[in-house]
């Protein structure tokens, strides 16, 4: 299995008319996000493969990289990660919110597929290092290990 499943699935999801099966998908496609990204970082000796990645520094190694490389796109991207995040967590747990309907999480899904194509633009050694920099100024260990 890996993020495609996820991302597939909100794909599937995003139309129906059944409020659970709308959260599921703007749920599904934030994974996949998440998935994509940190399986780069565990490939590039980030993060360790057993580690346990809060979900915040998904964004915030996105963020502290573009202050390092100077590219801001990194910090655009790493905003739209943290919007994800949000939607991800007020389709989980607000279900007192009735703002998904099917326009909304089709629009939700479609900004994942944005953001994995932006994220896969981006990669490169400049990303790994301005990740490594973040890391040692920061002093956390190589590869991270919460």
């Amino acid at each position: 299995m890996n993020h495609l499943d996820f991302l597939n699935l909100a794909d599937e999801l995003k139309t129906a008319h059944d409020e659970a099966k709308l959260r599921s998908s703007v749920s599904r496609a934030y994974y996949a996000v998440y998935h994509h990204i940190r399986s780069y970082l565990v490939e590039n000796n980030i993060v360790a493969q057993k580690a346990r990645l809060p979900h915040n520094m998904v964004h915030i190694f996105l963020f502290e990289c573009a202050k390092y490389s100077g590219r801001q796109e990194l910090e655009k991207l790493s905003r739209k990660v943290e919007a994800m995040k949000v939607n991800r967590e007020r389709a989980d747990y607000r279900v007192d919110l009735t703002t998904f309907n099917i326009k909304t999480c089709e629009t939700i899904v479609c900004d994942c597929h944005r953001i994995i194509r932006d994220f896969d633009s981006n990669k490169g050694q400049e990303l790994i290092n301005g990740i490594r920099a973040y890391l040692t100024q920061s002093h956390f260990p190589i590869p991270y290990r919460p």
